[in-house]
């Protein structure tokens, strides 16, 4: 073999030991480099290596934290939008409740055999059914019993019984999935 090609081939390496400095510089083959850097990482010492392991726990444990206060972010994130999403749904069906309202009112005052009845009761009948589709349900509230937290008395009459009863309706109630979306507001019979 060329002397030229076989310096080229040597890789200098520091082993670390007891021998002088000058008699730490080897000059080893490609293949027993890896030999070398084994018996280096032996003598590193376990003081070191525990320090190493330490710090790689220390480094999971913050990276492990960091994608579980992301994920809980990304679930505040998506409850927030659909809270917000519902609360526009609600604030909607509300003002659709209005407009159900004067339809109901423009019902009772109109000609019962007149074309523009017959309009208004047709597009009544649409709005109350997108209103179902939507999960709107009117509030049964003639003959119950009064409940404040589903009905709001504005007048009060005598009435027999022990307890009071709701006997007129001046707007109705309704329920949003089961849950109260607008209260009914009603007159009590109020027991002697």
């Amino acid at each position: 073999m060329n002397q030229n090609q076989n310096d080229s081939t040597r890789i200098p390496i520091i082993v670390p030991s007891q021998a002088t400095p000058s008699d730490q510089t080897m000059e080893l083959e490609p293949e027993t480099q890896t030999v070398a850097d084994e018996q280096a990482v032996e003598e590193i010492g376990q003081e070191d290596v525990e320090a190493l392991r330490q710090e790689a726990a220390t480094y999971r444990d913050k990276y492990l934290r960091a994608v579980a206060e992301m994920e809980n972010y990304k679930k505040r994130v998506e409850r927030r939008y659909a809270d917000e999403a519902e609360a526009e749904r609600k604030r909607l069906l509300r003002a659709f409740l209005t407009v159900a309202d004067n339809l109901e009112r423009a019902l009772a005052h109109a000609d019962a055999d007149g074309a523009l009845a017959e309009g208004v009761r047709l597009t009544y009948q649409d709005l109350q059914r997108l209103l179902r589709q939507e999960g709107v349900e009117p509030l049964e509230t003639i003959g119950q019993p009064f409940d404040p937290q589903m009905h709001e008395a504005v007048a009060v009459v005598p009435g027999d019984g022990d307890q009071a009863v709701v006997v007129d309706e001046t707007q109705k109630g309704y329920l949003y999935r089961g849950k109260l979306l607008r209260p009914a507001k009603v007159i009590v019979s109020q027991p002697d």
